[in-house]
């Protein structure tokens, strides 16, 4: 296996240590000087799954048939840890997944600098040609490159199976509650939700958040708003009736979002799951035929799956709007002191910004990151579904903020405090004080 230089660190711990300084810049690579037709390289990420990624390997290989890519594919749960023992161990991957925000901060010091790559490439207009390639800069260092743009603000639901129930899609919390009876009368579960998991939680809480205030959650983040106030109070105390009326299962704090509670829904065990439009491919027959066969079930290949506006929490019988909160979901670094920097950047530029690899990403429903390149609906289903689809164009060019809190231990802080209030061992008055007490600290920082 190919061993990065990265060896010649001293030590692991010094190089962790490197994660905790977010002022630092980005690592560098020797420049770029054209693109290389034969290496191998290490690819690591959470997205694509085992399912999906030899379909990508083999159409860049199409392109680059001398050029090796070989693929780990990890939980989003493990993901962190692995990646962040392989970039300091030596035996990490040459390209790898990142999030926007503290993922992206985290990893900023360990990741190469893409701009002079893509100034080379794409000219000096390189940012006016990828969607929110900003939200990757850190410190003045492009760290990452979109690979596609996403929101959360939504629920998935398993329309096929609640209408079989003739149960709708609920809108506010009112009729979440009369969905979930008759879910659970017919022995299923109502939403299902991997909160073992930080990033769920903290989905739907922003979910609700901008249910009191658009935008107010940001801007307290920020640092502008108080966090310890009314809305953010309200928001929590939202989230908190989630658990208290059973729209959240039992036990959901022992579930992750993927595999588990992802694999409950889609094999038609739950009505509805609180994903956002990364799960657009549920709704194309191709994404269908290979869950049917995973789950080794023809009839999951028939499923209509839906994302709607998530239920109005905060005005229990009133209307949802569709308030998405979002921008690069996955997109890709490359290590600093990879030995195959030429070749990694062939692989990495392909996936962010070649055209067979943007159009594959249109063709799952998703907003590809780079801007020329428009969402292809000819493998959806149904025609709500194509109705949803046009409906989240709109909401993703006026997001309300970013999915991402860049602050790790202001995330790890609402996460804690979440989980607290949902097992009742803090309030929701607490749990705003102690999130502020978070945010006071990281601007101090």
């Amino acid at each position: 296996m190919r061993k990065h230089s990265r060896i010649r660190f001293a030590a692991a711990a010094a190089a962790v240590g490197l994660l905790a300084l977010a002022g630092c810049s980005s690592g560098s690579v020797d420049e770029p000087s054209g693109e290389p037709e034969q290496g191998t390289i290490d690819w690591w990420g959470w997205n694509p799954d085992d399912s999906q990624y030899q379909e990508i390997v083999d159409l860049f290989n199409e392109e680059y048939p001398d050029i090796t890519v070989n693929y780990r594919f990890i939980q989003f749960s493990d993901y962190l840890n692995a990646l962040r023992l392989g970039l300091t161990s030596g035996d990490g991957p040459d390209v790898f997944g990142v999030q926007t925000g503290a993922m992206a901060t985290q990893f900023a010091p360990l990741s190469a600098d893409l701009t002079p790559y893509l100034t080379e490439n794409l000219g000096d207009d390189w940012s006016d040609q990828i969607l929110a390639a900003d939200q990757l800069n850190i410190d003045g260092s492009q760290m990452g490159l979109p690979w596609m743009v996403t929101g959360g603000g939504t629920i998935q639901v398993n329309m096929t199976l609640l209408e079989s129930l003739g149960l709708e899609a609920p809108t506010n919390l009112d009729e979440w509650q009369e969905v979930c009876a008759g879910l659970e009368t017919a022995g299923y579960d109502c939403l299902i939700q991997g909160a073992k998991d930080d990033w769920q939680n903290i989905d739907v809480f922003q979910a609700i958040a901008n249910q009191v205030e658009v935008g107010y959650f940001y801007d307290a983040l920020a640092g502008s708003q108080p966090f310890d106030s009314p809305e953010m109070t309200t928001a929590f105390e939202g989230w908190q009736e989630l658990f208290d009326l059973g729209v959240i299962q039992e036990g959901a704090f022992g579930t992750t979002a993927y595999p588990d509670a992802a694999d409950t829904f889609r094999s038609g065990e739950a009505g509805m799951i609180a994903f956002g439009t990364w799960q657009n491919q549920d709704m194309t027959q191709s994404r269908l035929d290979t869950y049917a066969e995973q789950y080794g079930d023809p009839a999951v290949a028939q499923t209509e799956f839906l994302l709607v506006p998530f239920p109005n929490v905060v005005e229990p019988s009133g209307t949802a709007d569709l308030t998405l909160f979002g921008g690069p979901d996955v997109a890709w670094s490359m290590d600093a002191s990879s030995d195959a920097s030429a070749t990694a950047w062939t692989f990495l530029s392909w996936l962010s910004t070649s055209q067979a690899s943007q159009e594959r990403i249109a063709g799952t429903l998703q907003q590809p990151g780079l801007a020329s390149v428009a969402i292809d609906t000819s493998d959806i289903r149904t025609e709500r579904q194509t109705e949803a689809v046009e409906a989240q164009a709109g909401a993703l060019a006026d997001l309300a903020g970013p999915r991402q809190i860049e602050s790790a231990d202001v995330q790890a802080a609402l996460g804690d405090a979440l989980a607290s209030v949902a097992n009742g061992s803090m309030t929701a008055a607490e749990a705003v004080t102690a999130v502020q007490a978070a945010i006071d600290t990281a601007a101090a920082a």
